[in-house]
């Protein structure tokens, strides 16, 4: 017969494991252990809808929310949601930062107030791609895209596009050119 002080540390033990099995599951739904691809090419155009954003990058979701239902709300499709980010969050205080929360709808539709619209020419980028929350992909995706842009010897001319694919994918892309 086990003593009562081993039957604790069974318990407590069982209660460890039964959290860590929780935490390690949270991380694999929001992609905390998935890896990002990397890679260059031309992307764009895009037919970009959107609302401008200026303060904590957290109120971008919120954001692309109210876009949606006001998609919706008049019948138009889009291909994706997506946020072009301006400002690095690292160098630029959170109440000054400029973003833009939108989706990318199909060529010629038409805005709706307050949405405006721009289209993002084609142009050269870096794409780096991760299925992961929105939440937690920039913490991956921003710091495997500078090393790739440094090492390469790229400089960075314009905003982050963030696209948010429907299968949980992220796909950040940065307009690039080689430093001359």
């Amino acid at each position: 017969m086990a003593s009562k002080r081993t039957k604790i540390w069974l318990i407590v033990a069982a209660v460890f494991g039964i959290i860590l099995v929780i935490l390690v599951g949270i991380g694999l739904y929001v992609g905390a252990f998935s890896s990002v691809e990397i890679s260059e090419g031309i992307r764009g155009p895009y037919n970009f809808v959107f609302i401008s954003v200026k303060g904590p990058y957290q109120l971008v979701g919120e954001k692309i929310n109210q876009v949606e239902s006001l998609l919706k709300e008049n019948d138009v499709s889009y291909d994706f949601t997506a946020a072009r980010y301006y400002d690095d969050p690292k160098s630029v205080p959170k109440e000054k930062l400029r973003s833009d929360a939108g989706a990318i709808v199909k060529d010629g539709t038409q805005t709706i107030d307050p949405l405006k619209y721009e289209q993002i020419p084609e142009r050269f980028v870096v794409i780096a791609k991760i299925k992961a929350h929105p939440a937690i992909a920039p913490f991956k995706i921003y710091p495997k895209i500078r090393n790739y842009i440094e090492r390469n010897n790229y400089d960075v001319i314009g905003p982050s596009l963030e696209i948010y694919h429907p299968n949980g994918v992220v796909e950040a892309q940065m307009t690039i050119h080689p430093v001359r």
